[in-house]
């Protein structure tokens, strides 16, 4: 037994951790490559990983590789700190919002071959959301903007029947100074909203919904380059949401957060699993979650986000 730990267990632990600190290097160097920008999504699933194998480190006497572990998490968790639980910025204190008009605004990706759209409807109408933003709206997931048009009569859909398809749902009237802008092959959709009085000065309000693609090696980085210009002239004030298909502290987020002049709402909410983990039987759902945070709400400095929650089951 000694013999197999010393020449099975024992290099095949030093590799794996070798491999994981790799990749959350790796990742560090996110705006040099797409590809690089790739590993660091999973940040947030490695370093776990890495921590759990600690322990077996010290009791395999690899002690130079536990301390370069440490090092590298401790690096990791501060790149990824703003979005990490306990580390949260961007909330507004209580007693500074008492009293300041509230727009509630939810972010859903509705799921292409999504067969139980009105459960995704329930979600949403409980939410009682001012603004709902929408992405893959197929001819699945369409019944939702139906059943949700009594209440947000305002609808602007970039209607492909494919995963790109994005929506904007309002209770607010469309500004019509500006109209709205709709990128039907590129996931992107734009609306400029009026509002309420009780807004004051505040009179309108541009909404835009985004579906990424995924990462490298996919076209994400190519998506991104042929709409830049139209992101870096989106005005505010702005609220810009979607699935981004990249972890907040990414690359590819923090690009689009600068192109629009905004900033991603905090904390770590897991949105994407994968489909096995998706069609877990509902006895054992409280015992799956999802891995990587991959949609996100961006605002500009005009609004000071109150709360953020995740809506529903993983």
């Amino acid at each position: 037994m000694v013999r197999v730990w010393r020449w099975f267990f024992r290099p095949l632990l030093a590799l794996g951790v070798t491999g994981l600190c790799v990749g959350l290097v790796l990742g560090w160097f996110q705006s040099a490559h797409p590809a690089l920008d790739s590993f660091s999504h999973f940040r947030m699933v490695f370093a776990p990983i890495l921590v759990l194998a600690m322990p077996l480190l010290w009791f395999a006497r690899l002690r130079k590789l536990l301390w370069t572990g440490v090092a590298v998490l401790l690096v990791s968790v501060a790149l990824s700190a703003p979005y990490l639980p306990g580390f949260e910025r961007g909330f507004a204190v209580a007693s500074l919002n008492a009293g300041k008009p509230k727009l509630r605004v939810v972010q859903m990706n509705l799921r292409f071959d999504n067969r139980t759209p009105l459960d995704a409807a329930a979600i949403v109408a409980d939410a009682k959301a001012d603004i709902i933003i929408l992405q893959e709206v197929t001819r699945y997931t369409e019944s939702v903007l139906a059943t949700l048009r009594p209440t947000h009569p305002t609808q602007i859909t970039c209607h492909t029947n494919r995963v790109g398809s994005v929506a904007i749902l309002s209770r607010y009237r469309l500004d019509p100074v500006l109209a709205p802008d709709c990128r039907r092959w590129q996931g992107f959709a734009q609306a400029t909203l009026r509002l309420p009085d009780r807004f004051g000065d505040s009179k309108s309000v541009t909404v835009a919904s985004f579906h990424s693609h995924w990462p490298w090696p996919r076209r994400q980085a190519a998506q991104l380059a042929r709409l830049e210009s139209t992101f870096q002239r989106l005005p505010g004030p702005l609220i810009f949401a979607g699935d981004f298909n990249s972890a907040p502290w990414s690359a590819a987020v923090q690009r689009l957060a600068k192109w629009t002049n905004t900033q991603v709402v905090s904390g770590l909410h897991l949105t994407w699993a994968p489909r096995s983990l998706r069609r877990t039987p509902d006895w054992l759902r409280p015992f799956s979650f999802p891995l990587l945070p991959i949609d996100h709400i961006l605002h500009s400095r005009h609004f000071a986000p109150a709360d953020r929650e995740r809506l529903g089951h993983g």
